[in-house]
């Protein structure tokens, strides 16, 4: 069924020109190219001071929810000749899965576990009113062939200077940038907190008893950046984020890597520690300890 499948699919590939926009099982692309493009996006409106509007769209049982019918009809107005259509239709026929003799199921609409398809969609615009407005046609012609957007997961995130989320981080985090203080810093006054010279103002740090940060004097750029909580689509309303993991990277609504970085660092730990016990059991060899190791580092979500 493999290599009847491989040599359908190369008939059809040879007929059906795949846009640019498509990384997904596309020989030669990856989710990396896709993770590149926005970077440099944001990159680039950052750097111009401008803000980039981002709509991550998540299908509500996309593999379960596609109609037979439509395929018959999306290959037929792609060009694809009559016979290589009836060979695709026959091998949708009955089409059923088993695992492990015990349970099966029978596949009356959508495609058969093996030939799924990624719903990891990201629309990008420049603007909040464009960005709606091709989510909204989007989720349209998605619904009329029978398909529906999941609003609960679809997420809105406004990239641009500043407009992330703060987090508190280290024992002492600073009272302006929240990350962790160190000995170069100097005790506010009017929130009971340590400030990093840095974000201090003072070129040199004294003993000031009556120092106020920029956050107690109303200076400081907000913690929760974002312009806004919500955004109306039709009749759903969609949360924006700061941050939204996007095919296993993350990305800050502020821009840059340092996000992915740390999440990528706390995940590599939380894993570590998860396999502590095997790793230092003496009842394995080394190899086998450090397969295990590996093979919890691939699997490992961000």
């Amino acid at each position: 069924m493999k290599v009847l499948e491989r040599i359908v699919d190369s008939l059809i590939r040879q007929v059906v020109s795949i846009d640019e926009s498509q990384f997904g099982f596309v020989p030669g692309r990856g989710t990396t190219d896709a993770i590149f493009v926005v970077r440099q996006l944001q990159e680039k409106y950052l750097a111009a001071n401008k803000r980039l509007y981002m709509a991550f769209v998540d299908l509500e049982k996309a593999f379960d929810r596609v109609p037979r019918k439509v395929i018959w009809w999306a290959l037929r107005k792609l060009g694809v000749e009559e016979w290589t259509v009836r060979l695709v239709q026959g091998m949708y026929a009955n089409a059923r899965s088993q695992v492990r003799v015990a349970l099966s199921r029978e596949f009356r609409s959508g495609v058969p576990w093996e030939d799924l398809y990624a719903d990891d969609l990201v629309i990008i615009a420049e603007s909040l009113e464009e960005c709606v407005s091709r989510l909204l046609t989007w989720k349209e012609g998605m619904e009329e062939k029978g398909l529906r957007v999941n609003a609960r997961k679809t997420k809105i995130m406004i990239c641009g200077n500043n407009l992330d989320l703060l987090h508190n981080s280290g024992e002492f985090p600073c009272a302006v940038c929240c990350t962790g203080v160190g000995s170069n810093s100097i005790f506010c006054k009017g929130c009971k907190k340590w400030v990093h010279k840095k974000c201090s103002g003072l070129k040199r740090l004294t003993k000031d008893s009556d120092f106020k940060c920029s956050r107690c004097q109303g200076t400081a750029r907000p913690i929760d950046g974002r312009p806004q909580s919500e955004v109306q689509v039709g009749s759903d309303k969609l949360d924006v984020v700061a941050s939204f993991c996007y095919l296993g990277d993350m990305l800050s609504a502020a821009g840059g890597c340092d996000l992915a970085t740390t999440t990528r660092v706390k995940t590599a730990w939380k894993k570590f520690k998860e396999l502590l016990p095997v790793l230092l059991s003496r009842h394995l060899s080394y190899k086998t300890r450090g397969v295990q190791h590996l093979c919890a580092e691939c699997n490992a979500p961000c």
